[in-house]
């Protein structure tokens, strides 16, 4: 019996791959990987494929993060330290089980974790603290390595953002005034680990900055914990041609293209969108069980309809 439920935001993208088969039908022929092929190590941090199951059709799965050695901090609300309540780390060696099978293996805290539902290449997904583009990344990996094997022909997935129903029909209706793109450092893995693991990715708004100014960036780290982020404003002063008004219109309407951006759209008549109202997304229920587990039969029907309603 669920002891408590959380509301949960949840985003409908669409996926763009180059292939036959959609990201569906790629990772269900990945069903025989074991739990150790999905493992994908990055310094201290690993995340695997995980709770892969199905649900009239739609495929359910987690991206799990975790940390070797990462301490969490507890607090405890019975014992005093200088009129403070006393705070210490622990680690998972210091987590007592009953069970044998758990004593003889390692165990590391749960950082985060991201969870999904697929139809076809129709996606919902919360990603908590992990960005949107970790989901890519850990895909393009995995699909990379037991998928497309070629490796001089390598190939990855993007996501595709889908406006929300109210702001299709303003685009409609309303002339943009201004436009703002604020994205984080997109990375990808380079030919050259040993020097610089990670560059810009081409689409980068980053990238292009720096390739004005004639100076390449690499990377030791996917920067997920850097909180950079590049923003770009589109506007005119005073007032606009009929073409250039015609340019700022289009430009808005098509940057849904771009994945994990931060999109500000200021109309006309003084309304504006920002990025909690510009995408479509869905609210759903995680219930938690005495556990401290949550309910996944429940996790999965929710997001099956949330994706019944959102695919046009």
């Amino acid at each position: 019996m669920a002891q408590k439920t959380k509301r949960t935001t949840f985003f409908y993208k669409r996926v763009n791959l180059d292939d036959t088969l959609t990201l569906q039908q790629i990772l269900e022929s990945l069903d025989h990987l074991t739990a150790e092929q999905r493992v994908v190590i990055e310094g201290r941090k690993s995340y695997v494929l995980n709770h892969i199951n199905k649900h009239q059709g739609m495929y359910y799965a987690e991206i799990v993060c975790s940390e070797a050695d990462k301490p969490q901090d507890i607090i405890h609300d019975k014992v005093l330290d200088n009129n403070n309540f006393l705070e210490r780390s622990i680690t998972t060696k210091e987590v007592q089980t009953t069970n044998q099978a758990l004593e003889n293996s390692s165990s590391e805290f749960v950082n985060s974790r991201i969870i999904f539902g697929l139809s076809d290449n129709n996606l919902a997904i919360h990603s908590s603290t992990l960005k949107e583009s970790r989901f890519i990344l850990y895909l393009n990996n995995l699909l990379n390595t037991y998928y497309w094997t070629n490796s001089s022909a390598a190939k990855a997935i993007t996501l595709k953002d889908v406006y929300s129903k109210d702001l299709k029909e303003k685009l409609r209706t309303t002339s943009v005034r201004s436009v703002s793109i604020g994205q984080g450092i997109l990375v990808e893995p380079t030919n050259n680990p040993a020097a610089k693991p990670y560059e810009l990715e081409d689409k980068s708004i980053l990238k292009q900055i720096t390739s004005l100014v004639g100076k390449s960036i690499g990377f030791q780290t996917t920067l997920d914990d850097s909180n950079l982020r590049v923003n770009v404003t589109i506007d005119y002063t005073r007032s606009t041609s009929v073409e250039g008004q015609k340019v700022l219109d289009d430009l808005t309407t098509s940057l849904a293209t771009l994945d994990d951006s931060h999109i500000g759209i200021d109309f006309a008549d003084g309304t504006d969108y920002k990025r909690g109202n510009i995408r479509m997304k869905g609210s759903i229920n995680q219930h938690f069980l005495n556990d401290n587990s949550f309910d996944r039969s429940k996790m999965m029907k929710e997001i099956h309809s949330f994706l019944n309603q959102s695919i046009e």
